[in-house]
């Protein structure tokens, strides 16, 4: 083997020529990158500048901190990204003298390739051919040295690249710059915003602001206002402002007049609750006025607000974000008690009751209001509608109950509450309360006289009836029993628990009664006291008065017989309409055999009208007519046997009076009692109910013809039976008033006995007058 020999030297020109080229590379390298990289910045500026600013002319808000760190890690991750790719890496690469040959006889063909023969001269191996070798490559470095003298190292670079590059990056650098110059403040605000990431905000050029929003409520005692709404303006707290549920607040938006832009109108953007969303303009109210425009709005979504509305507010460029509208109930009173102790004397227990529109309590009643209210609220505002007064009651903290007091009740209550919460919030309508105050009211006194008249004897005992009631309880009750005008007596009753009188003056035994004469008059008053113990004292109840005549026994029992008479007349006129009932019970018999028969019994002579010359017609007609005289018969039943009650409590009433009045005797009493007043009775509640049964079986059995003839005599029986003891009581009656007719003739006798005594009396004193007159003028 042969030893191999060392590569030859390079010439010197060669290696200057090949190591300027590769210099021009890097520089070109390097300048290329850095013009990319600053183009880079100054296009993220502008770019960024517009999608923080522009917004802004347009009312939105610059980009936030979040996008900013975003950009700004897009930005340095680009430029590292930039640096990385077209300058590091294109520096530090590995550029060979062969690369650049190539480079250079790409460039410059004349070189026919001396020029890479020249620096790629390999290593000898073989000694034997060193003379050739020697010898072509003395010629190729010859012939590259004289080519390289021709070399132009700029013309083997594009220059477009680096070109576009540079004047790209100069001309947005350029740019910047002018930015910078004319608009210094704005220069530092983006430099600031984007690169130190902070929060200062653009200037605006137009200024607004958010006044608050304007609503109506029901006036309040503290209002000092006769208006029934008051118009009030609520003011946004950390950008939420508190209205009532259902109210139509009016938004208030001004905007600063020496601003370098006033806006035209300003723009609501919202969002509801449920998720709706939009844009409203708001008007322009008139010019500036006061350094300020102002601009209203009340349309929809603030109509009848239900719900909580989220919205901001555009001005020109100006945007104030995050404003709220929240809908609240208005407090409202859900249930109210009146806690009340009523006055002693009613003897009452202390209660506590629903107030109602018809809640009352008696006067002098110690009481406070209990109120439950639907959400927690600070004040309360009362007026008083009959007082024409207002107060005010601050609860130390927000509560859902409130208590209110006051003094003893004296007069009706009538008051109007308006609630106000902590959210500023009045009560939709002031609660209304009303409580009656009820005066003790004197009691309540009925007095009846029983078994007694308008006229009495001087030995009468006068039964009394009646009731006293009162709203709690009575104190005293007596009778106030005055002769003529003369001195009243008060005679003391004790009423029953339930307070039922039943009381007997007696003229004669009762101590302390007057002692009447024919011909006086005497009163009575039912009275009865309280235990009202307030201003004014008892009440005092005062019953009818009953003015009595004082009559002799035989002049009472003149006036009882005349009633006797009218009864007696009564009675016969009930006795003359039951013997009409029995007549109407008789055409219903005769008709009802007739119907039995068949229509053969009607003459088609009997006929009238379209139906002269037919029977079945007339039979038709006559069973009609049989139903409505049956169906007549209760009532006149009925009739009768109301009359004849009333005849017999007429009679009792005689009969009572008689006793009472100390006039009677065993017998009349036996009279009455036996032969008319229970005769009576026994016909209302026994015969006239078994007439009427009688009645319903006729009735139900009208359909059967043949039935009905058995049923009409059962109740023709039965009213024969009627009238047969009407007529027996009334003979009783007769004879009764022959013996009355007696008895005054012999109240007659007696009278003019008794005037004739008076006469001879009188007489007698006459004469003896005239006696003596003459004796003395002898």
């Amino acid at each position: 083997m042969t030893t191999p020999q060392p590569k030859s030297e390079l010439p010197a020109d060669l290696r200057e020529l090949l190591g300027s080229l590769r210099r021009r590379i890097r520089l070109y390298v390097l300048l290329e990158g850095l013009a990319l990289l600053v183009a880079w910045l100054a296009v993220t500026f502008w770019i960024g500048l517009a999608v923080d600013y522009l917004p802004v002319t347009f009312g939105a808000s610059e980009m936030p901190r979040e996008a900013r760190i975003v950009c700004l890690v897009a930005i340095y991750g680009v430029s590292a990204y930039i640096f990385y790719r077209w300058i590091l890496i294109r520096l530090v690469a590995r550029m060979s003298d062969t690369s650049m040959a190539i480079l250079i006889e790409r460039r410059y063909p004349a070189f026919h390739e001396s020029l890479l023969t020249a620096v790629e001269s390999p290593v000898e191996e073989d000694l034997t051919d060193v003379a050739f070798r020697e010898g072509m490559i003395r010629q190729a470095v010859t012939q590259a040295l004289d080519n390289s003298r021709q070399v132009k190292l700029n013309e083997i670079f594009n220059p477009w690249p680096l070109t576009r590059n540079i004047t790209l990056a100069v001309a947005l650098l350029i740019s910047v710059g002018a930015f910078a110059a004319i608009s210094f403040d704005s220069f530092q605000i983006w430099g600031r915003r984007l690169y130190w990431l902070s929060d200062e905000a653009w200037p605006r050029l137009a200024r607004i602001e958010v006044v608050g929003v304007e609503v109506s409520r029901p006036s309040a005692a503290s209002d000092g206002t006769t208006a029934a709404d008051v118009v009030e303006v609520i003011p946004f707290k950390d950008g939420v402002a508190t209205v009532a549920r259902g109210s139509s607040p009016k938004l208030l938006v001004r905007a600063k007049s020496d601003a370098e832009v006033v806006p035209a109108y300003c723009t609501i953007v919202y969002e509801t609750a449920d998720g709706a969303r939009g844009s409203v303009a708001m008007q322009r109210v008139g010019a500036a006025r006061s350094d300020y425009q102002r601009y209203i709005f009340q349309r929809k979504p603030l109509k009848s607000i239900l719900a909580s509305i989220s919205f901001d507010v555009i001005g020109y460029d100006h945007r104030l974000r995050s404003l709220r509208i929240e809908a609240v109930d208005s407090p409202a009173v859900l249930t109210m008690q009146v806690d009340a102790a009523p006055p002693e004397y009613t003897n009452l227990l202390p209660r506590v009751s629903e107030l109602t529109s018809s809640s009352e309590l008696p006067i002098g009643s110690q009481y406070k209001l209990l109120a439950k209210t639907n959400k927690p609220i600070v004040r309360v505002e009362v007026a008083n509608l009959r007082e024409q007064t207002q107060s005010e009651i601050t609860l130390t903290e927000p509560n859902d109950q409130f208590e209110l007091e006051f003094p003893p009740l004296t007069d009706d209550l009538s008051l109007e509450l308006t609630l106000i919460d902590s959210d500023g919030i009045y009560s939709e309508a002031p609660f209304r309360v009303q409580i009656a105050a009820t005066a003790d009211q004197a009691p309540n006194v009925n007095l009846q006289l029983a078994g007694i008249g308008t006229a009495i004897t001087p030995q009468a005992r006068i039964p009394l009836l009646g009731t006293i009631t009162d709203d709690y309880e009575t104190k005293d009750a007596w009778l106030d029993v005055q002769p003529g005008d003369g001195d009243i007596t008060p005679f003391a009753i004790k009423p029953t628990p339930q307070g039922e009188v039943n009381y007997v003056l007696d003229l004669k035994e009762t101590t302390g009664a007057p002692q009447l004469i024919a011909g006086d008059q005497i009163s009575l008053t039912l009275k009865a006291s309280d235990l009202h113990d307030l201003t004014g004292g008892s009440n005092i109840g005062v019953s009818t008065r009953y003015p009595l005549d004082v009559v002799s026994p035989s002049k009472l029992l003149s006036l009882l017989e005349a009633r006797e008479l009218g009864l007696r007349r009564r009675f016969e006129q009930i006795l003359q309409e039951t013997q009409q009932l029995r007549e109407e019970f008789v055409r219903v018999q005769l008709d009802a055999k007739r119907i039995a028969t068949g229509p053969s019994s009607f003459s088609s002579g009997e006929l009238e009208g379209e139906n002269a010359a037919d029977p079945v017609a007339k039979m038709q007609q006559a069973i009609e007519l049989q139903l409505l005289r049956v169906q007549r018969t209760p009532q006149a039943s009925r009739k009768a046997e109301e009359e004849l009650r009333g005849v017999a409590a007429g009679f009792e009433e005689i009969r009572q009076e008689i006793i009472n009045n100390r006039v009677d005797t065993e017998k009349r009493k036996e009279r009455l009692e036996n032969d008319v007043i229970s005769p009576i009775n026994q016909i209302a509640d026994v015969r006239q109910p078994d007439l009427r049964e009688a009645i319903k079986r006729l009735e139900a059995s009208l359909s059967d013809p043949t039935q009905s003839v058995e049923s009409v005599g059962a109740a023709i029986a039965e009213t024969d039976e009627i009238i047969l003891a009407m007529q027996q009581v009334l003979d009783k009656m007769l004879d009764l008033e022959t013996f009355n007719e007696l008895v005054d003739q012999i109240r007659e006798i007696i009278q003019l006995q008794e005037e004739l005594q008076k006469d001879t009396e009188t007489e007698q004193k006459r004469l003896f007058r005239d006696l003596f007159n003459l004796e003395s003028s002898d």
